[in-house]
């Protein structure tokens, strides 16, 4: 999916500055906010999956010898990474798709400025911005990937080292799940 996802970036590209070379910049243009968060949600994604895989890594603990109120903390604690993923995943979505919508209004009107209205023309620009919005999309499923192997990469290295990188803070400060706030509460 990497190479696929390169090759629909650099490549479309190639293929857009054939057909119209003013076309590279708009789409660079259009893609580079959408690099930049895709930056940030690289980084939450890592984040979110160490504390992720930390709170699985204890799972056969707390539901082997863990109350029914440790087992329930640990598995709202899970559903809560995991909803933390999905909502960065979904935001990065919604960026990439206004960055698809931005590159295929500006490829469609500048074929149609630039062609006289030739339909051939338009229609193989507006295919290349396809693809290069193809692959803007696949960033947003690669990023969370990526980021999962890259924590499991670093788990399996060294499987003495503290699960969360100095400087963060932990996601709990002890026992088989999150503290609890107050009474009932996890």
């Amino acid at each position: 999916m990497v190479v696929s996802t390169a090759y629909a970036m650099v490549g479309t590209l190639l293929l857009l500055g054939s057909a119209d070379p003013c076309l590279i910049p708009i789409c660079l243009g259009f893609a580079l906010p959408a690099f930049g968060f895709g930056r940030v949600c690289i980084h939450q994604a890592g984040r979110l999956n160490r504390r992720l895989n930390d709170e699985l890594e204890r799972e056969i603990g707390v539901v082997g010898g863990g109350s029914s109120e440790d087992v329930r903390c640990h598995y709202g604690a899970v559903a809560r990474q995991r909803i933390d993923a999905s909502d960065w995943q979904a935001a990065h979505f919604a960026v990439a798709q206004s960055v698809v919508l931005g590159v295929a209004v500006a490829a469609l009107l500048r074929a149609g400025a630039a062609s006289g209205g030739d339909a051939g023309t338009i229609i193989a620009t507006y295919r290349y911005a396809q693809m290069f919005a193809t692959g803007l999309e696949n960033s947003v499923v690669l990023i969370p990937q990526l980021a999962r192997l890259a924590d499991i990469g670093r788990r399996l290295q060294d499987p003495s080292a503290e699960s969360t990188p100095s400087g963060e803070a932990p996601y709990r400060e002890s026992g088989p799940g999150p503290q609890p706030s107050g009474p009932g509460d996890c």
